[in-house]
Protein backbone atom coordinates (compact mmCIF):
# COMPACT_ATOMS: atom_id res chain seq x y z
CA UNK A 1 0.00 0.00 0.00
CA UNK A 2 1.36 3.85 -1.03
CA UNK A 3 -1.76 5.58 -0.06
CA UNK A 4 -3.84 5.28 2.91
CA UNK A 5 -6.36 8.10 2.54
CA UNK A 6 -9.73 8.06 5.20
CA UNK A 7 -12.58 11.15 5.46
CA UNK A 8 -15.55 11.62 7.27
CA UNK A 9 -15.04 9.05 10.05
CA UNK A 10 -15.84 9.29 13.64
CA UNK A 11 -12.67 7.91 14.81
CA UNK A 12 -10.32 9.12 17.46
CA UNK A 13 -7.32 7.23 17.72
CA UNK A 14 -5.18 5.94 14.74
CA UNK A 15 -4.03 2.18 15.40
CA UNK A 16 -0.06 2.20 16.33
CA UNK A 17 -0.54 -1.17 13.89
CA UNK A 18 0.02 1.55 11.12
CA UNK A 19 3.84 1.19 11.54
CA UNK A 20 3.19 -2.41 9.95
CA UNK A 21 2.51 -0.22 6.22
CA UNK A 22 6.06 0.17 5.70
CA UNK A 23 5.81 1.32 2.57
CA UNK A 24 3.47 3.79 2.78
CA UNK A 25 3.66 6.67 0.79
CA UNK A 26 0.76 9.28 1.47
CA UNK A 27 -1.06 9.60 4.43
CA UNK A 28 -4.45 11.31 4.25
CA UNK A 29 -7.36 11.21 7.30
CA UNK A 30 -9.60 14.26 7.20
CA UNK A 31 -12.81 15.62 8.48
CA UNK A 32 -12.53 12.80 11.46
CA UNK A 33 -12.45 12.76 15.07
CA UNK A 34 -8.71 12.27 15.54
CA UNK A 35 -7.23 13.60 18.74
CA UNK A 36 -3.69 11.95 18.93
CA UNK A 37 -1.16 10.82 16.12
CA UNK A 38 0.65 7.65 17.24
CA UNK A 39 4.43 7.86 17.60
CA UNK A 40 4.57 4.57 15.64
CA UNK A 41 3.95 6.89 12.37
CA UNK A 42 7.73 7.89 12.85
CA UNK A 43 8.80 4.68 11.94
CA UNK A 44 7.28 5.08 8.56
CA UNK A 45 10.50 6.58 6.75
CA UNK A 46 9.34 6.66 3.15
CA UNK A 47 5.87 8.70 3.70
CA UNK A 48 6.29 11.87 2.32
CA UNK A 49 2.90 13.29 2.82
CA UNK A 50 0.86 13.39 5.85
CA UNK A 51 -2.21 15.36 5.66
CA UNK A 52 -4.45 15.22 9.12
CA UNK A 53 -5.89 18.64 8.16
CA UNK A 54 -9.77 18.67 9.73
CA UNK A 55 -9.00 16.92 12.96
CA UNK A 56 -8.91 18.03 16.66
CA UNK A 57 -4.92 16.97 17.51
CA UNK A 58 -3.04 19.17 20.07
CA UNK A 59 -0.14 17.81 19.58
CA UNK A 60 2.75 16.03 16.99
CA UNK A 61 4.91 13.23 18.75
CA UNK A 62 8.26 14.01 19.30
CA UNK A 63 9.16 10.34 18.30
CA UNK A 64 7.18 11.21 14.53
CA UNK A 65 10.49 13.73 13.72
CA UNK A 66 13.03 12.19 15.34
CA UNK A 67 16.00 10.79 13.17
CA UNK A 68 18.67 9.98 16.61
CA UNK A 69 19.57 7.50 16.21
CA UNK A 70 19.12 7.68 12.35
CA UNK A 71 18.45 3.84 12.26
CA UNK A 72 15.18 3.91 14.44
CA UNK A 73 13.80 5.44 11.50
CA UNK A 74 11.67 9.34 11.03
CA UNK A 75 9.93 10.83 8.64
CA UNK A 76 13.05 11.69 6.46
CA UNK A 77 11.40 11.71 3.19
CA UNK A 78 8.86 13.99 4.60
CA UNK A 79 7.73 16.97 2.03
CA UNK A 80 4.50 17.62 2.53
CA UNK A 81 3.10 18.59 6.31
CA UNK A 82 -0.69 19.70 6.32
CA UNK A 83 -1.59 20.16 10.29
CA UNK A 84 -3.99 22.58 9.34
CA UNK A 85 -7.87 22.99 11.06
CA UNK A 86 -6.78 21.44 14.54
CA UNK A 87 -6.30 22.19 18.17
CA UNK A 88 -2.33 22.55 17.91
CA UNK A 89 -0.82 24.33 20.97
CA UNK A 90 2.99 24.12 19.98
CA UNK A 91 5.07 21.98 17.47
CA UNK A 92 8.00 20.16 18.47
CA UNK A 93 11.66 21.77 17.68
CA UNK A 94 12.58 18.41 16.11
CA UNK A 95 10.76 18.95 13.33
CA UNK A 96 13.83 20.52 12.29
CA UNK A 97 15.53 17.46 11.15
CA UNK A 98 12.71 17.20 8.23
CA UNK A 99 15.26 18.34 5.43
CA UNK A 100 13.19 17.38 3.38
CA UNK A 101 9.73 19.35 4.16
CA UNK A 102 8.59 22.06 1.58
CA UNK A 103 5.20 22.65 2.24
CA UNK A 104 3.72 23.01 5.70
CA UNK A 105 0.73 24.18 6.25
CA UNK A 106 -0.61 25.30 9.93
CA UNK A 107 -3.60 27.17 9.17
CA UNK A 108 -6.51 27.71 11.51
CA UNK A 109 -4.74 26.41 14.52
CA UNK A 110 -5.33 29.67 16.87
CA UNK A 111 -3.26 28.49 19.58
CA UNK A 112 -0.45 27.77 17.40
CA UNK A 113 1.57 31.34 17.63
CA UNK A 114 4.73 31.14 16.33
CA UNK A 115 6.91 28.62 14.45
CA UNK A 116 8.63 25.96 15.97
CA UNK A 117 12.19 27.18 15.14
CA UNK A 118 13.10 29.35 17.94
CA UNK A 119 15.38 27.55 19.92
CA UNK A 120 17.25 26.04 16.74
CA UNK A 121 20.95 25.84 16.25
CA UNK A 122 22.03 28.11 13.03
CA UNK A 123 22.93 25.14 11.13
CA UNK A 124 19.36 23.46 11.43
CA UNK A 125 18.16 26.75 11.24
CA UNK A 126 19.28 27.28 7.20
CA UNK A 127 18.13 23.97 6.77
CA UNK A 128 15.27 23.95 7.72
CA UNK A 129 14.61 27.01 5.87
CA UNK A 130 15.87 26.59 2.52
CA UNK A 131 13.59 23.89 1.28
CA UNK A 132 10.07 25.61 1.97
CA UNK A 133 8.14 26.12 -1.08
CA UNK A 134 4.60 26.72 0.85
CA UNK A 135 3.78 28.03 3.60
CA UNK A 136 0.34 28.71 5.19
CA UNK A 137 -0.44 30.44 8.84
CA UNK A 138 -3.63 32.06 8.00
CA UNK A 139 -6.67 31.83 10.97
CA UNK A 140 -4.19 32.34 13.34
CA UNK A 141 -4.63 35.51 15.04
CA UNK A 142 -0.93 36.98 14.19
CA UNK A 143 -0.57 40.61 15.20
CA UNK A 144 3.42 40.41 13.74
CA UNK A 145 5.03 38.69 10.80
CA UNK A 146 6.82 35.71 12.16
CA UNK A 147 10.27 36.83 11.54
CA UNK A 148 11.20 33.33 10.42
CA UNK A 149 9.77 33.59 7.27
CA UNK A 150 11.86 36.31 6.03
CA UNK A 151 14.81 33.19 5.80
CA UNK A 152 12.65 31.31 3.97
CA UNK A 153 14.08 32.47 0.80
CA UNK A 154 12.72 29.67 -1.39
CA UNK A 155 8.91 30.51 -0.65
CA UNK A 156 6.57 30.43 -4.01
CA UNK A 157 3.38 31.14 -1.68
CA UNK A 158 2.79 32.39 1.44
CA UNK A 159 -0.79 32.48 2.48
CA UNK A 160 -1.24 35.22 5.69
CA UNK A 161 -5.18 35.78 5.05
CA UNK A 162 -7.27 36.23 8.27
CA UNK A 163 -5.07 37.29 11.14
CA UNK A 164 -4.40 40.55 12.58
CA UNK A 165 -1.48 41.93 10.66
CA UNK A 166 -1.42 45.75 10.92
CA UNK A 167 1.80 45.59 8.52
CA UNK A 168 4.31 43.82 6.99
CA UNK A 169 8.07 44.27 7.49
CA UNK A 170 9.72 45.73 4.44
CA UNK A 171 12.59 42.49 4.92
CA UNK A 172 9.79 40.63 3.15
CA UNK A 173 10.92 41.62 -0.13
CA UNK A 174 13.55 39.87 -0.12
CA UNK A 175 11.81 36.72 -0.62
CA UNK A 176 12.34 36.92 -4.16
CA UNK A 177 10.89 33.59 -5.32
CA UNK A 178 7.79 34.56 -4.51
CA UNK A 179 4.81 34.36 -6.93
CA UNK A 180 1.78 34.29 -4.58
CA UNK A 181 0.34 36.30 -1.87
CA UNK A 182 -2.52 36.27 0.34
CA UNK A 183 -2.65 39.56 2.56
CA UNK A 184 -6.93 39.38 2.94
CA UNK A 185 -9.16 39.46 5.89
CA UNK A 186 -6.02 41.45 8.20
CA UNK A 187 -5.86 44.79 9.42
CA UNK A 188 -3.71 46.29 7.12
CA UNK A 189 -4.20 50.76 6.82
CA UNK A 190 -1.91 50.43 3.64
CA UNK A 191 0.79 48.39 2.11
CA UNK A 192 3.88 49.07 1.21
CA UNK A 193 5.57 49.00 -2.27
CA UNK A 194 8.31 47.34 -1.33
CA UNK A 195 6.21 44.47 -1.27
CA UNK A 196 5.39 44.69 -4.87
CA UNK A 197 9.28 44.75 -5.68
CA UNK A 198 9.85 41.02 -5.48
CA UNK A 199 10.52 39.98 -8.53
CA UNK A 200 8.76 36.86 -9.53
CA UNK A 201 5.35 38.38 -7.89
CA UNK A 202 2.59 37.51 -9.85
CA UNK A 203 -0.36 37.95 -8.02
CA UNK A 204 -1.81 39.64 -4.62
CA UNK A 205 -4.77 38.59 -2.99
CA UNK A 206 -5.77 41.90 -1.12
CA UNK A 207 -8.57 43.97 -0.20
CA UNK A 208 -9.56 47.09 -2.75
CA UNK A 209 -8.72 50.01 -0.77
CA UNK A 210 -5.35 48.79 -0.27
CA UNK A 211 -4.19 49.10 -4.32
CA UNK A 212 -2.24 52.32 -4.82
CA UNK A 213 -4.78 53.88 -7.82
CA UNK A 214 -3.18 57.36 -7.30
CA UNK A 215 0.44 56.01 -8.44
CA UNK A 216 0.76 54.90 -12.44
CA UNK A 217 4.41 54.30 -12.03
CA UNK A 218 3.51 51.67 -9.62
CA UNK A 219 1.36 49.77 -11.98
CA UNK A 220 3.75 50.47 -14.71
CA UNK A 221 5.92 48.44 -12.73
CA UNK A 222 3.45 45.91 -12.33
CA UNK A 223 2.20 45.56 -16.07
CA UNK A 224 6.31 45.42 -17.16
CA UNK A 225 7.06 42.65 -14.43
CA UNK A 226 4.32 40.80 -15.76
CA UNK A 227 2.24 40.88 -12.91
CA UNK A 228 -1.50 40.94 -14.48
CA UNK A 229 -4.08 40.85 -11.73
CA UNK A 230 -4.36 41.61 -8.31
CA UNK A 231 -8.08 40.55 -7.00
CA UNK A 232 -10.19 41.66 -4.14
CA UNK A 233 -11.77 38.90 -2.10
CA UNK A 234 -14.47 41.18 -0.73
CA UNK A 235 -16.02 41.92 -4.03
CA UNK A 236 -14.89 38.76 -5.27
CA UNK A 237 -13.29 40.13 -8.46
CA UNK A 238 -10.03 40.36 -10.10
CA UNK A 239 -8.30 44.08 -11.39
CA UNK A 240 -7.11 44.04 -14.61
CA UNK A 241 -3.63 45.84 -13.89
CA UNK A 242 -3.58 46.80 -18.05
CA UNK A 243 -7.02 48.40 -17.95
CA UNK A 244 -6.25 50.63 -14.41
CA UNK A 245 -2.78 51.82 -16.51
CA UNK A 246 -5.16 52.39 -19.05
CA UNK A 247 -7.79 54.51 -17.27
CA UNK A 248 -4.57 56.06 -15.17
CA UNK A 249 -3.16 57.15 -18.44
CA UNK A 250 -6.17 59.09 -19.76
CA UNK A 251 -6.59 60.67 -16.27
CA UNK A 252 -2.76 61.93 -16.79
CA UNK A 253 -3.51 62.75 -20.66
CA UNK A 254 -6.09 64.71 -19.77
CA UNK A 255 -4.49 66.53 -16.84
CA UNK A 256 -2.27 67.57 -19.45
CA UNK A 257 -4.36 68.47 -21.88
CA UNK A 258 -6.45 71.19 -19.61
CA UNK A 259 -3.28 72.44 -18.10
CA UNK A 260 -2.33 73.13 -21.91
CA UNK A 261 -5.82 74.87 -22.68
CA UNK A 262 -5.40 77.14 -19.21
CA UNK A 263 -2.31 78.11 -20.34
CA UNK A 264 -3.46 78.76 -23.99
CA UNK A 265 -6.54 80.86 -22.49
CA UNK A 266 -4.51 82.38 -20.05
CA UNK A 267 -1.76 83.83 -23.11
CA UNK A 268 -4.86 85.08 -24.88
CA UNK A 269 -6.43 86.80 -22.00
CA UNK A 270 -2.97 88.52 -21.16
CA UNK A 271 -2.90 89.12 -25.18
CA UNK A 272 -6.35 91.39 -24.68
Amino acid sequence: MSVLQIHDCVTENISEDIKKLKYLDQLIINYCRVRKLPKEIGKLTNLKKIDVSQNEIKEIPKEIVKVIPIEIGGLISLKILNIASNEFEYVPEEIKYLKNLKILRMGFNENLVYLPTRSYGNAYRKKFYKNFKNLNLSHRHLEKLPLDIVNMRNLREIDLHSNNLTYLTALISNLNHVRILYLHKNKFSYLSEKIFKMPKIREIIVEGYLIPTKEPKIFCRYNYKGISKIYDPVIGLYFDISKILEKLNKRDNNNESNGENNNNNNNNNNNN
